[in-house]
């Protein structure tokens, strides 16, 4: 009867594992927060803002978008620094890409330009 015990058990242990990889197999690949993607990319600027993008499966983490601002009113090529403006905080998703966006704003529409975005995680 022990014999027949322990080959039942073992049998059972190999099905689980069998259908424990099945599982991991199902889930969305392995993600972190570096695989997170920042625009615009420094040290380069975007006219409107900037923001992060997360892909489906990044991990269990709330993140926000950092952007420093500036206005390219009245010279575009001169810009002037505004302030640095925060998104709004976003939960990752295992199934969806998920974003947080900075949207800056000059005096004029349009003049509001992104530069050092980052990701900030809670």
């Amino acid at each position: 009867m022990r014999r027949y015990a322990r080959t039942a058990v073992g049998a059972t242990m190999a099905a689980a594992a069998a259908f424990g990889t099945c599982l991991a197999g199902a889930q969305p690949a392995g993600a972190d927060v570096n695989d997170c993607v920042v625009y615009p990319e420094p040290p380069y600027g975007s006219v409107g803002g900037g923001g992060v993008t997360c892909p489906a499966g990044a991990g269990d983490f709330t993140f926000r978008a950092v952007v420093d601002c500036y206005d390219g009113y009245p010279n575009p090529s001169n810009p002037q620094f505004v302030g640095t403006y925060y998104g709004p905080w976003t939960q990752a998703s295992a199934t969806t890409e998920t974003s947080s966006t900075v949207q800056c704003h000059g005096h004029v529409p349009g003049s509001g330009i992104g530069f050092n975005t980052r990701i900030e995680v809670q």
